[in-house]
């Protein structure tokens, strides 16, 4: 699956320089100048597939070893998740603009363990039958400036905000039930483009990373997105394309704002984007 969305990825980028180089060096094109819209709101879903590694709580979950949470667990390894972004383009010229991101993946499973592990001072053992759940929201905040821009590129350098809401929680009916919550705020840093194939044709692509760590406090995201849209009408459009995200966090203390957690939590997944697109 991810030779094959590594693939996929390639050849999006071959397609993307392929079709600019043409464009670029065609003669005679009478198409009318393209104008960058100001307002866009794209509401659909995609299709992920997930992966989620915890050691959560002074104790650790799993003894100090990182365990799979959807192996262990039982928690969906797949979801289809509804997802809205928003920009607005200010200035005369268009070349300040804003983003914001909202979407969650929210799962839960009963499962008969497998193995046994300690969380929050309660140890689940082999045979007991646990409720557990696993809540991740993102929302995201962008600045970019359009370096360069003209009638069918847009390239822009980009600053931002995620803040992600994290719970999971374990429960028996035998030996109790433990809860943990991490809200975890990183900033990116990253770099976005589009281009106009025709005026109704658009590749969009954007990668966002950053790595940060204070005294005992450590984060990594990388956010990487590649689309296709087509501007079906006036003021709609569809599109299509690919998302990949990781997220990695590692407390060793309470001292951090906004992180009340000891232990480490990494999460990764590859998503199917389809959306409609409603813009002036």
């Amino acid at each position: 699956m991810k030779q094959l969305l590594r693939n996929m990825c390639v050849l999006i980028f071959c397609l993307f320089f392929a079709l600019s180089s043409k464009a670029v060096l065609a003669e005679g094109a009478d198409e009318e100048n393209l104008l960058w819209e100001r307002f866009g709101l794209k509401l659909g879903g995609f299709v992920t597939t997930l992966n989620s590694d915890a050691r959560i709580g002074s104790a650790t979950l799993g003894a100090g070893v990182s365990i799979d949470v959807e192996e262990a667990l039982g928690l969906k390894s797949s979801l289809t998740v509804f997802r809205a972004d928003g920009l607005y383009r200010f200035g005369q010229s268009r070349k300040h603009r804003l983003d914001v991101t909202y979407y969650s993946m929210r799962r839960s499973a009963t499962k008969t363990l497998e193995r046994e592990f300690e969380f929050e001072d309660i140890t689940f053992e082999i045979g007991d039958v646990v409720d557990s759940f696993l809540n991740l929201e993102i929302f995201k905040g962008a600045y970019s400036y359009s370096f360069f821009q003209d009638d069918r590129f847009d390239i822009a350098l980009s600053a931002g905000l995620y803040v992600m809401p994290i719970e999971i929680g374990i429960h028996s009916a035998l030996k109790g039930e433990g809860e943990e919550s991490i809200t975890a705020p990183l900033p990116v840093i990253g770099i976005r483009g589009a281009f106009a194939v025709t005026p109704k044709i658009f590749l969009v692509q954007s990668m966002e990373f950053f790595w940060l760590q204070i005294d005992k406090y450590r984060g990594l995201i990388i956010d990487t997105t590649l689309a296709v849209e087509y501007n079906a009408w006036k003021h709609v459009g569809f599109g299509a394309g690919i998302d990949a995200f990781l997220l990695s966090i590692e407390a060793n203390g309470k001292d951090v704002p906004g992180v009340d957690f000891i232990g480490s939590f990494e999460f990764n997944y590859t998503g199917l984007m389809l959306y409609a697109k409603f813009y002036y």
